[in-house]
């Protein structure tokens, strides 16, 4: 038998920084923009929960990537999942 998992939340910072995350940028290409936009590529396993991102952002994960579309935000909740919200910054 499977032993239950554990999840544990994490406060979340209203003031989460993530600059500490920040691996680079990169030109990415965005059909919105209709050209290629120079776009932050943050680290998943930086990023604390708190943390907003206004697209266009991308989040390299060990298991995937996250593409934060221009006008959209993603946000790190306290169980470490990023929750995407479209249309966020119309």
């Amino acid at each position: 038998m499977l032993k239950k998992p554990e999840i544990k939340s994490a406060p979340t910072s209203p003031s989460a920084d993530s600059d500490s995350a920040l691996k680079g940028k990169r030109s990415i290409y965005f059909e919105e923009a209709r050209a290629f936009t120079p776009t932050p590529i943050y680290d998943f396993d930086r990023l604390v929960p708190g943390t907003t991102l206004s697209g266009p952002a991308i989040i390299e994960t060990p298991v995937t990537t996250i593409v934060v579309n221009p006008k959209d935000q993603a946000m790190v909740d306290e169980f470490h999942n990023v929750r995407l919200f479209v249309g966020a910054q119309e």
